[in-house]
């Protein structure tokens, strides 16, 4: 009787050591982009898919909704929130700093690569997508496991039609993977970034490496899920590595690499799929619109 009361107290005690350290697990995330400040535009720039090596129509309008899960709401002179706005669409999970506005400018730069509008010459891939943020990086771009299971479930809420993930995990996590599948079954696009630094198995990291998720990565030369650059995925793409002019803090402008510019590119490209679904008011899910990107993707 006292060993089987030894045995269960441990077994509580190693659970709850367990669950804390799942959640107290950090983000990798140093290694993930460079972000260089540009003083003016040379000119106007206006994303296309087709610029990324994609071949597909282009919706004019897009009632598609994205979920970014980073560093906060957008924080630019050329795509502003009102207050109801930032109400409804738009909420930190941090403990320390609430508010949900971008501090560093990682999340303000991947919102200008989809919906950027245009008005400070910069036109995204989807300009007119609605977006919704959800905050689980400080001002330090660090975060934990909580903040990002937190953000996931609060578009699962929201119901957004994609959500996109410009940071990783080098481990995987039993808990992330449920709620990535969660979001699946809900027939969310997830759209992930890869990393720069696989290491020694070249594998993504999570949750880009799960099989739910659509990887997005930056490479030497463009490529996609019928090269065995990353080790049992079936839905990856790496683009080609160049810098990407986007958005940056109140009324700047930033040229934006590796593999966090990556994942709204392909988001962005998504929303014209999504679209053009919805349009003919035909069923699709979450795999349709995976294939249908590298079906219309060409690396050359």
């Amino acid at each position: 009787m006292i060993v089987l009361l030894v045995l269960t107290y441990l077994t509580i005690y190693l659970f709850s050591q367990y669950l804390h350290g799942c959640f107290m697990h950090k983000i990798n995330f140093e290694k993930k982009f460079t972000k260089n400040s540009i003083d003016k535009l040379p000119s106007n720039v206006m994303h296309k898919p087709v610029d990324f090596g994609f071949s597909l129509d282009v919706c004019d309008n897009t009632s598609v909704k994205v979920g970014i899960v980073d560093s906060g709401a957008i924080n630019s002179e050329y795509y502003k929130f009102s207050k109801s706005h930032s109400r409804r669409r738009a909420i930190s999970f941090l403990e320390d700093e609430p508010g949900s506005y971008d501090q560093t400018g990682h999340s303000t730069a991947v919102a200008g690569i989809i919906a950027a509008n245009g008005l400070g010459g910069i036109t995204g891939l989807a300009p007119h997508s609605t977006l919704y943020f959800a905050r689980c990086l400080d001002g330090d771009n660090k975060g934990e496991l909580s903040s990002l299971l937190s953000s996931i479930l609060w578009c699962i809420i929201k119901k957004v039609d994609i959500i996109v993930i410009s940071l990783g995990l080098r481990y995987r996590s039993r808990l992330l993977h449920d709620v990535i599948k969660k979001t699946y079954s809900k027939n969310i696009c997830i759209f992930a970034s890869s990393g720069n630094d696989y290491g020694a198995t070249r594998d993504a990291e999570f949750p880009a490496r799960f099989n739910e998720t659509f990887a997005c990565g930056i490479g030497s030369s463009a490529s996609h899920s019928d090269k065995d650059d990353i080790k049992s995925k079936k839905f990856f793409l790496n683009l080609k590595n160049n810098n990407i002019t986007s958005l940056g803090l109140k009324n700047g402008f930033v040229n934006f690499s590796g593999s966090s510019s990556a994942s709204p590119v392909v988001a962005g490209v998504a929303c014209h799929i999504i679209e053009s679904y919805k349009r003919e008011k035909k069923d699709y899910t979450v795999n349709d619109i995976y294939s249908s990107l590298l079906s219309n993707f060409s690396a050359n």
